[in-house]
């Protein structure tokens, strides 16, 4: 399936059972907290350790990585994956990332999850 099926198979869906900002409703979606270490030189947040798929529902096998920028105003959006394990960090601003379940064979089909994650919400 490509991404403008996917697309078209959001625009298809009658109603949408939208969460408030930060609920997870979607399944297999997982938050983290993020722990930020704060000293006399600055911070340092970790984004991402092996340890942490041992016990958490988290990509194990790490096979890209990549920093992003965006201009104040612009909107990206309606990217699509028939499958993906994806992990979003904001290191500067924030974002509104929203999460749409367009699976027909979930449980959880039609649902809306949105998080706003930046410095103030390390997630």
């Amino acid at each position: 399936m490509n991404s403008e099926t996917l697309i078209n198979q959001v625009k298809s869906v009658k109603s949408f059972e939208i969460q408030p900002v930060g609920n997870i409703s979607i399944d297999q979606v997982y938050l983290k907290n993020l722990k930020t270490n704060i000293d006399g030189r600055g911070d340092l947040t970790e984004l991402w350790s092996q340890p942490w798929s041992d016990k958490e529902p988290i990509a194990s096998e790490i096979k890209h990585v990549y920093f992003n920028t965006t201009h104040e105003g612009i909107i990206k959006a309606w990217h699509a994956h028939e499958f993906t394990q994806s992990q979003y960090a904001c290191v500067q601003g924030e974002i509104q990332v929203v999460l749409i379940d367009a699976r027909n064979d979930s449980k959880t089909f039609s649902h809306v999850n949105q998080f706003i994650i930046g410095t103030q919400n390390r997630v």
